[in-house]
């Protein structure tokens, strides 16, 4: 009878483990097909893009108003009429619980866990006017080069998350699914045979984004003896000069929220490496920049963080092995050829006197 009872249980533990992967399954694949009809849905959506809304449900609060009721939000004043009309806090927050506690998926950070464990039904309303800036920086960076003659840091930079850009993720996304593109592109895997998928989507891509930035930086490895450290210090250094460079040149000026999202490696490695960026960053003093979450994500589902892939690995391939010709070289020269970027200016020889300077690196805007 014992028995019987224990094998009850595990069938039980089994059939809820797997209901538990289907919805989180469902729940991804309704993220990238931009289908919201669920709340869980929208709210996963918001954790997935807003980083700062995994550790405070203010924030969550706020960001979902603004991107899914932004009708009713209005100019942002948030009045008691407003508040009667918006989706209420609780629910946000229950949603958001059970995608984090129940799926294990965008997670807060480690001591706002401990926060939450303790106060678990409490809700900090008091905090809602609190809110961030409204305009942003959302990067997405990624490294190569650690082995090769020189290091490089790519990364894209978006000034906006609203409604038009959702939708220029639905048309992507349904472009992908018309011409039965069921992989995620990454540099390490375009060959021959899918080069001009890779050619495709990165046409669409920057033709639907056009206001996206595309910033990287290059160094000269030789005298680094450490490359981990080079390349926190590389990310750095482009965060600081690409911030200045997007406000003086009046395209996207401060005050302004920064977001740095990077491709998940190790998850111990990650959490150093952004909290050391991050501080440096602090340190700067940057009047009007307001730091909020450095995370790193999987890029699956994520063609933001695999756009910076394809760009920072097409740089290397310029710029560490200029004269091959694979299927690989062909693809690197043709998303620079979008981007109006002569190719020639990374082989010359005045290009590695420059890199050669005062400060050995050099940042490029690539559009």
């Amino acid at each position: 009878m014992e028995t019987n009872n224990t094998e009850k249980l595990e069938n039980l533990e089994l059939d809820k483990d797997l209901k538990r992967k289907e919805d989180i399954l469902k729940l991804n694949e309704n993220i990238r097909s931009n289908n919201f009809d669920r709340l869980k849905d929208r709210v996963a959506f918001i954790l997935s893009y807003f980083p700062q809304s995994r550790n405070s449900d203010a924030e969550l609060a706020w960001n979902y108003w603004k991107y899914f009721e932004h009708e009713i939000l209005g100019d942002g004043e948030l009045t008691k009429d407003k508040l009667f009309k918006l989706t209420k806090q609780t629910s946000l927050s229950r949603a958001r619980a059970k995608i984090q506690n129940e799926y294990r998926l965008f997670q807060a950070d480690p001591e706002v866990k401990k926060f939450r464990r303790k106060l678990r039904e409490e809700f900090e309303t008091d905090n809602v006017n609190d809110k961030p800036l409204d305009d942003n920086f959302f990067v997405y960076v990624d490294e190569s080069g650690k082995t090769n003659d020189y290091l490089i840091i790519g990364s894209i930079w978006l000034f906006s998350f609203g409604p038009s850009l959702r939708q220029k993720q639905k048309e992507l996304f349904d472009w992908k699914k018309l011409n039965d593109i069921r992989f995620e592109f990454h540099f390490k895997d375009l060959k021959t045979n899918n080069l001009d998928r890779y050619k495709q989507f990165v046409e669409k891509f920057i033709g639907l984004n056009p206001e996206i930035s595309f910033k990287a930086i290059v160094l000269k490895r030789k005298g680094v003896s450490d490359n981990d450290r080079a390349l926190e210090d590389l990310t750095t250094h482009l965060l600081y000069e690409g911030v200045l460079q997007e406000h003086n040149s009046n395209r996207a000026k401060l005050p302004r929220n920064l977001t740095l999202t990077i491709d998940r490696e190790e998850d111990g490695r990650d959490k150093l490496k952004l909290a050391n960026i991050k501080e440096r960053i602090r340190s700067q003093k940057i009047n009007g920049l307001h730091l909020l979450n450095f995370v790193a994500e999987d890029s699956f589902g994520n063609e933001y963080i695999q756009m910076a892939d394809l760009l920072t690995a097409s740089l290397n391939r310029i710029v560490n092995f200029p004269q091959n010709t694979g299927a690989k070289d062909e693809f690197a020269r043709y998303l620079l050829s979008l981007l109006k970027v002569d190719v020639e200016s990374f082989k010359d020889d005045n290009y590695n006197d420059v890199l050669n300077e005062a400060d050995t690196a050099k940042i490029f805007n690539l559009n």
